[in-house]
């Protein structure tokens, strides 16, 4: 009797519990997964004829393949091949395209109906849980309940196949063997890199194999720059040091005598527009010229980041796009993206000539993984915006990483642990927060705007988020605002506009003295007096404003006291929209402790107002709340897997056509169109992401099929759009807004209308990754999000979903 095939070899079989299972899956995968592709395909397709075949389908084939399988396949075109060496990317393409294998209900490429053991679905379902094993890759750890999971998932699948093409079981006792035996070092060292020779991000691999590019966790340095509204500044760490020290992070100190170890947020330009100064500098230097009356020519930007949120966080504005202008200090105009980049190109080349003076000299450019701090309230356009900023800097994209500030703040608190308690009963109180199970809500409040998020504490150093980000423009200068509001009342708007436009270097230095007061203000502070600028002391007239009986103008005229009540109504406005949002969100998630973190968050006031909103609460203060953001991102650059799950902000989907059942109304007919001689509604918004969902770190959301509506079509466009409602009907319904779009080209057009386009939506990290794929070729293309408008529309643009 004829032996059947079965394993060629038995399998030859460290580090904790959880790194063993993925270690194991990973052998699971390159060796006996591979194992059964390789027998499936000899029983299909006889060894001896292998060659021909491919050969014979070479065209097709290699249209599909990646470089380094072409050259495999056909590097001696003509010589007899052996698979021993084949991976299993490689298997899973020729299964799929020359055996002739029929494909299960669902279709090649799609995840299969659950119960399916066809042979295609369990080829499919080992493919899919390869691709998601090595999802786990930058942090080489999974969870018991997950581990096992997948291994009976693939044991069953393994097996199913076994049956389909043997009749035999042996491979079900090599699976339990792995399952079971010791792993060393060096055989868990062979898995992890066969598993990644099977995955190459770099080329054009069928849909689901191909892994999405992401920042490379493995740079030698990661840096970061914290982009502030009031205040900015930068931060350092090695790998070296994170892996042996993850604090041992260096933040450049800009000046020892003044308030924060950042530096304002200023940009001066020239009258070319030439960058020429940024933070303390550029307040020096423009109050220089101020005071001898020579900056008229030039541009002095100061808390600019704000006009980027105006632009793109209200949706009755105008939107923000490649052309906005934002307003220097005196009114005068410059392209955004133009100061933005200015902005963060003086921070890299700051840090970097810091980098050199501490001899750091071996370290290139390519060798640092950039961060870019954003807050969490801002969406999709604005952060694509920021890099879009940085690229034009000099960064390079796949070299920078989007951090949200909440989450930036949550890893260095998790890792400091040595917290501040406002109402501590004991040391253990401030590690308990961080136990995994504990939940906590995030308070970022900074110059600008407040972000609030909620997460909770998992095991292995990672973190979830409970509920999407919200919060708005409540920030410190939110406080400022109020506080020039009553002076405008006091001597004039006309007079304050003037004394603005003529005397702009004593409007600086009023801002600056009354950032220094507003540290120190708390709910028992009586009164704080500020210097009255020389300009106004004549024009002082305090009965003009509805806060007169909270007024003082000293008799000479050069201080103006506010009292307390005036005082506690100008901090009250802000801080209780603060504390009625996060009263709502702690009653809603039933949280015990909020974790106060940004430069505000140092404000007396805003502590004891959230203290007194909240006596059964723990407040945490964390050393350095003013850093927490910063020194976060650095940690976030290293570890950008820590944070496992976010939930949707938005419901995202893409635009689409369906057919016009024979009895449908539709409302506007302005949506019908006939394409093909077939009537379609147009316009339709195709879900692919519900508002509200959770979505796992780097993983893809749901998938869907769309057709071409003409034969002779050669490219479809999907425009991407966000909506804030979860289920929007049409992508021009009120609640909805373009975000971008794709343009996938399928040139091949003899097969008609049957030419399949997947597109797949990947969240959970920062930034939204959407991509389009041609099933015929492989051909991956990935959105960019564009915050202007795409061109040209038309029928030979617009498709349908398949099947």
């Amino acid at each position: 009797m004829e032996d059947k095939p079965g394993p060629s070899k038995p399998i030859i079989c460290g580090q904790n519990k959880l790194t063993e299972n993925y270690f194991r899956l990973c052998g699971l995968i390159t060796t006996l997964c591979s194992e059964i592709f390789r027998i499936t395909l000899s029983s299909y397709i006889k060894p001896g004829k292998l060659r021909s075949v491919l050969d014979r389908d070479r065209t097709k084939l290699e249209k599909i393949m990646n470089v380094s399988q072409k050259e495999q396949v056909y590097k001696t075109p003509g010589n007899a091949l052996s698979t021993k060496d084949f991976d299993i990317s490689l298997l899973y393409i020729l299964l799929r395209n020359i055996c002739g294998i029929p494909q299960h209900k669902k279709g090649w490429g799609n995840p299969p109906d659950n119960g399916d053991n066809s042979l295609a679905a369990c080829i499919e379902r080992i493919r899919i849980q390869r691709n998601l094993i090595s999802a786990h890759s930058p942090n080489g750890k999974i969870e018991d309940v997950e581990f096992q999971k997948k291994w009976d998932e693939l044991r069953n699948d393994i097996t199913q196949i076994e049956r389909h093409v043997t009749g035999g079981e042996g491979f079900k006792d090599s699976v339990d063997d792995l399952y079971k035996c010791k792993l060393n070092h060096d055989i868990e060292e062979k898995y992890q890199d066969d598993l990644k020779k099977s995955d190459d991000p770099e080329e054009n691999m069928p849909p689901r194999l191909k892994k999405t590019p992401q920042c490379s966790t493995n740079k030698q340095l990661v840096a970061a720059i914290d982009f502030g509204t009031a205040y900015s500044g930068h931060a350092f760490s090695s790998r070296g040091d994170f892996k042996n020290d993850p604090l041992k992070i260096t933040a450049h100190k800009w000046s020892r005598d003044l308030l924060t170890l950042k530096t304002p947020t200023c940009a001066l330009f020239d009258g070319t527009k030439k960058l020429i100064a940024f933070g303390h500098d550029a307040e020096k230097t423009f109050g220089e010229l101020s005071a001898n009356g020579a900056h008229q020519e030039h541009y002095f930007f100061e808390r600019f980041k704000m006009q980027l949120y105006e632009k793109n966080g209200d949706e009755e504005k105008k939107k923000l796009t490649d052309k906005t202008m934002i307003q220097d200090i005196s009114g005068k105009e410059l392209h955004a993206m133009y100061v933005f980049s200015k902005a963060i190109q003086y921070m890299q080349n700051h840090l970097l000539k810091e980098l050199k003076d501490q001899d750091h000299d071996e370290i290139s450019e390519e060798d640092i993984n950039w961060v870019l701090t954003v807050p969490a309230i801002w969406d999709d356009s604005a952060k694509q915006f920021m890099r879009d900023a940085a690229e034009q800097a000099g960064i390079r994209s796949k070299n920078l990483t989007i951090a949200l500030e909440p989450e930036a703040a949550s890893m260095y608190c998790k890792k400091i642990q040595l917290v501040k308690l406002s109402e501590a009963k004991s040391d253990k109180e401030g590690f308990d927060i961080f136990s995994p199970g504990n939940q906590y809500l995030i308070l970022d409040a900074g110059g600008g705007t407040v972000d609030i998020t909620i997460h909770e504490v998992l095991t292995d150093d990672r973190i979830k988020e409970l509920d999407k980000p919200t919060g708005g423009p409540w920030g410190g200068t939110y406080l400022d605002k109020e506080f020039f509001n009553i002076l405008e009342e006091c001597f004039g708007k006309d007079e304050f506009e003037k004394f603005k436009a003529d005397d702009l270097s004593g409007y600086i230095e009023l801002r600056k003295e009354l950032e220094m007061k507003k540290r120190d203000i708390g709910s028992s502070t009586d009164k704080i007096s500020l210097t009255v600028p020389p300009h106004l002391r004549s024009k002082c007239d305090t009965t003009r404003s509805e806060f007169a009986e909270y007024l003082i103008c000293c008799a000479r005229k050069d201080k103006l006291e506010f009292n307390e009540s005036l005082i506690k109504k100008w901090y009250s406005k802000v801080c209780e929209t603060i504390v009625d949002h996060v009263r709502y969100l702690l009653e809603k998630h039933k949280i015990e402790t909020v974790l106060m973190v940004g430069g505000f968050s140092d404000s007396k006031f805003l502590q004891e107002t959230m203290k007194k909103a909240f006596p059964n609460k723990t407040i945490v203060v964390p050393h350095d709340a003013s850093l927490a953001v910063l020194k976060g991102a650095v940690l976030f650059g290293h570890n950008p897997s820590s944070i496992v799950s976010r939930v949707a902000k938005y419901t995202y989907g893409v635009n689409t056509s369906l057919p016009v059942e024979g009895g449908e109304n539709v409302l506007d007919e302005k949506r019908i169109k006939i394409i093909g001689g077939v009537k379609y509604k147009t316009d339709v918004f195709s879900k692919h992401v519900t508002k509200g969902a959770n979505l796992e770190f780097d993983k893809a959301q749901h998938e869907m099929v769309y057709l071409p509506l003409l034969t002779n079509q050669t490219t479809i466009r999907f425009r991407v759009y966000k909506s804030s409602i979860e289920n929007p009907k049409y992508v021009d319904d009120p609640e909805c807004r373009p975000l971008g779009y794709i343009n996938v080209d399928i040139p091949d057009t003899s097969e008609g209308l049957d030419r399949k386009v997947r597109v797949r939506f990947i969240f959970g990290g920062t930034e939204i990754k959407v991509e389009g794929i041609n099933e015929i070729t492989g051909d991956v293309t990935s959105v960019k999000f564009d915050y202007y408008d795409c061109t040209e529309e038309g029928d030979r643009y617009l498709c349908k979903p398949g099947v």
